[in-house]
Formats: structure tokens, C-alpha cells, sequence
């Protein structure tokens, strides 16, 4: 018997064939302005590495990209 996964129910049959394809490489979804591409997993961890350095530049006490007076 089949499982249901949920996550591809929205998908057309060519995004589900493309990502039950994926689900044997080590590859990871992101979505860029409602559509998901499949990327490797270091460009996510990389993604994510950067998104967290521009966190603490944001919240430090330096004045990332303004000008002083």
C-alpha cells in the first residue's frame, strides 16, 4: 500500500515526479517567490550560515551599512 505525502498533495504531477526524484539525493527545497527549487544541501547550510552572520551584524553594536554624520 502507498503512503501519502502530504507535502507534495499541491504539486502538478511533473513537481511531484521531480521531487520524489530529489528524495534520493541529498538535495533541500526553497522557495523563492512561490516557486520551491531543489538545491544541495551545502548552498542551504550556507544560505542559513549567512542568514545568521547578517542576525548578529543587525544586532550588534556596529553601524552595518550606515553613514555617519
Amino acid at each position: 500500500m502507498a503512503n501519502l505525502i502530504q507535502e507534495l498533495v499541491p504539486l502538478s504531477p511533473e513537481e511531484q515526479e521531480d521531487a520524489l526524484k530529489n528524495l534520493s539525493k541529498k538535495l533541500h527545497p526553497i522557495q523563492i517567490d512561490d516557486k520551491v527549487y531543489m538545491i544541495p544541501v551545502e548552498v542551504n547550510d550556507l544560505i542559513d550560515n549567512l542568514m545568521e552572520q547578517i542576525d548578529v551584524l543587525k544586532s550588534s553594536t556596529l553601524d552595518f551599512g550606515r553613514k555617519k554624520n
